[in-house]
């Protein structure tokens, strides 16, 4: 996962240089794309730990608990009005 400081920073838990790559501009993203594609066990290693990164993080299952704490909440809230 490569992508810019802003569009990533939204993403908790993500670790440059362990789950992704953030860059601040076209030159440094350019220069990253073309370092993993000449760099095999770099380009493993933060392939396979941003696949587990998201399937840990963003899965159905994961998603569905969000939303379920989400709607706890709010019923809370307004069921004491």
């Amino acid at each position: 996962m490569v992508g810019t400081r802003l569009s990533i920073s939204g993403i908790k838990g993500s670790i440059h240089g362990e789950n992704m790559i953030a860059v601040t501009g076209e030159k440094e993203f350019a220069d990253w794309i073309i370092c993993l594609i000449r760099d095999n066990e770099l380009r493993e290693k933060i392939g396979k730990n941003a696949r587990l990164f998201v399937k840990n993080s963003y899965s159905w299952g994961e998603t569905a608990q969000r939303v379920e704490i989400l709607y706890q909440q709010a019923i809370q809230k307004f069921s004491k009005k």
